[in-house]
């Protein structure tokens, strides 16, 4: 026992939520140091020793829960369920660790093992993330691990420097071997305090590195070579060729064709080796020790290698450990056992979505072995879907259909679903209905079926058809055809199966709310790269004005769409190629052949999603070509394809497209009719990004309505003011430096999350100004507005002073660039309380209905109080002050039109007259209370108003709009 270490470790984890990282060298007593601390521990301990099969996340997953069972602290299953229902191994764990339902010590001992497997160490941080109060986390690892998580409690470390033994501990642990005759004092020094060097060799002053090669790693090592070497050949036979095994016993050994005689045994008792002996015929070796074992056995001859491996693997037969037999009969070359015994562990690995692993099965394996059985045909099914090989998964499908028959075998649901959609992506539509409609019907299969019949023109499916969600993988489609359908606000809601497709879904439907913020996030917290993540990654960069990125998005996976066999995929990267050459380089002659691309493909005509985008980028093309019946001819077909089959998201902008073309041709009516169901359509999705997007295109078809709009608090003219707000989105660099500028109480600034006071206001006011203008500004012009001089030595002055209080920020050191001229953010990214509400502002006029009513009320709501940049006084400062009162206004004018436009009437006169109490002279808050009485059905009232709203205006002087007056006409009768 070393009191002084386990003061440490308990020290370390006595609050809740704590991890203690111990990372330190080979032999340094990392295990032995955290087993005495923890051995009387208050808390249950799980503890799990990683292996080098642990890089499997679906196997490192099922084992971090059995550990926690076997502690008693977790009663239900929860990794199986929640891969089954399509979770990621990382949102699993995360599952994981908040179900477990008592305080408790989890101990990962040898993460190194895992620390080159980026889906392991994936696991580990979302267990680690996803743990709360009263979990504790050890972590042992003799390489430095950069887990990409922040603890919930206080986050330790114990290193090299810790673990090393003091003279007095050294004696004490000497001792124990019966070795008081070492010279404690230069055993210590010669070895720089490393436990295995003092314990096993005082001489030896070698020792590992923790961040890159250690003694384990490079197995001639001169401390376990001496002591090996040192032993008799039949106790070095039996050290080297029983390596394999995590614990030896006389049965083992002889099962792998050694004689542990008495004798050996003994001798291995009284050398002074790292073995622990649990019985007089049983014992384990010390991890590193085992390793150095390892190397020797790689230095055998081969054919002595793969006896002993194969009689390793049969003993891990007998045992049950079906997945490390069939490893190690690789590794013994028996192909015909490796893939029998696969055969029957397979299932287990393909519900553990290790993937990987039947990657590396599958290509040990001779193919017709495969091609023979039912079990590994199926797990190259499920592999050639996930990595997007459906072409190869079609074939598979093939030949498990031609087994099942003549095994007189079924096929469950969880193959059936996954066979059919290869056949549907492959473009072999008949064979994907007919092996849904021959085999028995399951909610997994049904939401397959839906899917498919939702996509095909001349099949009767329509989304009012859509079934409930199946607890399945397979509901990530039913996310895909939400997002087709235009159900945003939906896929904003947590669903039962969080899956990878229900996440790429979710961050598509938040591009086309606006709301560009939250769907970058989403994109970086969805891990994969298919061919959903790369079409929505490529249309995002398009809203996010960046058409290059999109562009290099499409090109850099072309490999991977030919590899997928999809004739599908194809159609939908032409028709994303045509979208972006037609909207930001009105490239006519490079769409049309994009799109010739697309209607070559076989299934083409038949494919709803293909039909309507070649009906209207056809459309497009026609005006601006400037050929009105060709655009009228297939924009018609757009707007009425959409309409059918109730496809919302591209309706708004066919719709606009057409209202311009009726306008060329004449048609008036008919534009004003196609107009309103561009905005019919926008205000039922909830968006009016995509019009709005549009209507950037074409701006005369906003122009039209609202001149032909009689009130001008349209809708119509609402887009307009909308419009004059907003810019393109802006997409930051990934994982950018936040830094939020607090200009309200205490202004300072807030660095991912950490508040700074900044006691200069100039300060403040700097980096606001900075951030108004984008970034950068010039001196001449930051002196002028914010220290009203342009030449004064003092102004000078306080403009250093202000730079220097903002580098002296933690993080900000080198955020500010300056130059002679100018001075230049480049510290992240730079936000202010002020963009904030603009952006949110903005984003409102995008929204339509409820979901604009609540979040113009949760904006309303939560706007700073109190003085905008208090103490502030520079000319810039009052300015932005008047405006801040001007935004002020807008937030709570918008708040009360979604009122009236939800028909909550008497919070809208409520609104309105709060608005009025801010800005007496705006005379549309004063329409907006007329109408407001009027639908309370008080006529006086209107009167009233209108009055009030004459002596209002009268200060200015003015008098009422006419559109005011024609309103209280309107109203009144």
């Amino acid at each position: 026992m070393r009191p002084r270490l386990t003061a440490k470790v308990r020290a370390a984890l006595a609050a809740t939520g704590s991890v203690l990282v111990v990372n330190a060298s080979a032999g340094a007593g990392k295990t032995t140091a955290i087993r005495h601390a923890l051995a009387h521990h208050e808390h249950p301990v799980a503890w799990l020793t990683l292996d080098r099969f642990d890089v499997s996340p679906g196997r490192l997953s099922t084992f971090l829960e059995s550990a926690l069972q076997n502690a008693g602290v977790l009663t239900a299953p929860v990794v199986a369920p929640a891969l089954k229902r399509g979770s990621s191994h990382a949102d699993a764990a995360r599952l994981l660790a908040r179900r477990v339902d008592r305080e408790v010590v989890l101990v990962l001992d040898e993460v190194e093992q895992v620390a080159d497997a980026p889906a392991a160490l994936a696991v580990i941080e979302a267990f680690v993330g996803g743990a709360g109060g009263g979990r504790r986390l050890v972590l042992l690892s003799r390489r430095a691990l950069e887990l990409g998580v922040v603890a919930h409690g206080r986050l330790a470390y114990l290193t090299d420097t810790d673990l090393a033994f003091t003279p007095e501990e050294a004696r004490a642990a000497l001792a124990s071997f019966g070795r008081q005759d070492v010279d404690v004092e230069k055993a210590v020094s010669a070895a720089g305090g490393w436990v295995t060097g003092v314990v096993y060799g005082p001489s030896c002053s070698e020792r590992g590195v923790t961040d890159e090669r250690d003694d384990a790693e490079s197995p001639e090592g001169p401390l376990f070579r001496k002591l090996v070497d040192g032993l008799s050949e039949p106790a070095r036979e039996l050290l080297v060729e029983t390596s394999l095994l995590d614990v030896v016993t006389e049965d083992a050994a002889r099962r792998l064709g050694l004689d542990s005689t008495a004798d050996v045994l003994l001798e291995l008792r009284s050398a002074h080796l790292p073995i622990d002996f649990v019985a007089s015929d049983t014992f384990s070796c010390h991890p590193r020790f085992r390793d150095h074992l390892l190397a020797r056995l790689g230095d055998t001859r081969v054919s002595r290698q793969r006896a002993i491996h194969s009689a390793h693997a049969e003993l891990l037969r007998r045992g049950g450990d079906l997945e490390e037999a069939v490893h190690a009969s690789l590794l013994a070359g028996d192909l015909d056992q490796a893939e029998e015994t696969a055969s029957a562990v397979v299932p287990a690995v393909v519900q553990r979505l290790d993937y990987d692993v039947l990657e590396s099965w599958l290509a040990a394996f001779r193919p017709d072995s495969i091609k023979v059985s039912e079990q590994l045909t199926a797990a190259e099914l499920v592999l050639a879907l996930d990595r997007e090989r459906f072409a190869q998964g079609a074939a598979c499908a093939d030949r498990l259909e031609a087994l099942a028959a003549r095994n007189g075998s079924a096929l469950g649901p969880e193959l059936v679903g996954p066979m059919a959609w290869c056949y549907f992506l492959v473009g072999r539509l008949a064979d994907a209905v007919q092996i849904l409609d021959t085999h028995p019907r399951s909610p997994a299969t049904d939401v397959v079926r839906f899917a498919i019949g939702a996509e095909l023109v001349d099949d009767p499916t329509h989304y009012r058809d859509r079934p409930p969600e199946s607890g399945t993988a397979m509901d990530g489609l039913l996310a895909q055809i939400d997002l087709g359908h235009g159900r945003f606000e939906s896929l904003l809601v947590p669903r039962t199966v969080e899956s990878r497709a229900v996440m790429l879904s979710r961050a598509g439907a938040l591009v086309q709310l606006g709301d560009h913020v939250r769907a970058r996030e989403t994109f970086e917290g969805t891990p994969g790269k298919g061919w959903l993540r790369i079409r929505l990654w490529a249309e995002f960069m398009a809203e996010c004005g960046r058409p290059e990125d999109a562009w290099a998005a499409l090109i850099d996976h072309r490999e991977r769409l030919a590899t997928s066999g999809s004739g599908f995929y194809r159609m939908v990267a032409w028709l994303a190629e045509a979208m972006i050459a037609l909207r930001f380089g009105r490239d006519t002659a490079l769409a049309t052949a994009a799109l010739r691309a697309a209607e070559r493909e076989p299934t083409a005509m038949r494919r709803i999603k293909v039909l309507e985008q070649l009906a209207l980028w056809h459309g497009l093309i026609g005006l601006l070509d400037d050929n009105t019946t060709t655009a009228l001819h297939h924009l018609r077909e757009a707007t009425g394809l959409m309409t059918y089959w109730d496809r919302r998201p591209l309706l708004p902008r066919a719709a606009v497209y057409l209202a311009e073309a009726e306008w060329r041709a004449g048609d008036e009516s008919a534009a004003e009719r196609a107009a309103n169901l561009a905005l019919g359509a926008a205000t039922t999705s909830g968006t009016r990004y995509g019009l709005v997007q549009a209507l950037r295109e074409f701006p005369d078809v906003l122009s039209r309505q609202i001149d032909a709009a009689r009130d001008p608090d349209s809708p119509w003219h609402e887009m307009g003011r909308s419009m004059l707000r907003s810019g393109v989105s802006q997409l930051h660099s990934p994982h950018p430096t936040l830094v939020q500028v607090v200009e309200f109480g205490t202004c300072g600034v807030r660095v991912n999350g950490c508040n700074h006071e900044l006691t200069l206001v100039r300060s403040v006011e700097l980096l606001s100004y900075l951030a108004a203008r984008g970034g950068t500004a010039d001196k001449d012009e930051i002196i002028s507005d914010l220290f009203d001089s342009k030449s004064s030595k003092s102004a000078q002055a306080y403009l250093r002073a202000a730079l220097a209080r903002v580098r002296a920020v933690p993080g900000l050191a080198s955020a500010l660039i300056t130059d002679a001229a100018s001075v230049t953010w480049r510290g992240g990214r730079l936000t202010t309380d002020f963009d904030r509400v603009e952006e949110a502002l903005v984003r409102l006029g995008r929204r339509a209905d409820r979901v604009r009513y609540d979040e113009a009320v949760e904006l309303r709501d939560g706007l700073p109080r109190g003085e905008y940049l208090p103490g502030a006084r520079s000319p810039w400062a009052v300015r932005r002050r008047e405006a801040w009162d001007q935004l002020v206004v807008a937030v709570h004018h918008a708040a009360a039109e979604a009122a009236y436009d939800c028909s909550d009437y008497l919070a809208c006169h409520q609104m309105a007259t709060d608005v009025l109490r801010r800005d007496p002279f705006r005379e549309s808050a004063w329409r907006l209370k007329m109408r407001a009485a009027a639908a309370l059905g008080d006529g006086d009232q209107v009167i009233a108003l209108y009055r009030e709203c004459e002596r209002s205006l009268a200060e200015v002087p003015t008098r009422p709009a006419e559109s005011t007056r024609r309103l209280l006409e309107q109203l009144r009768f």
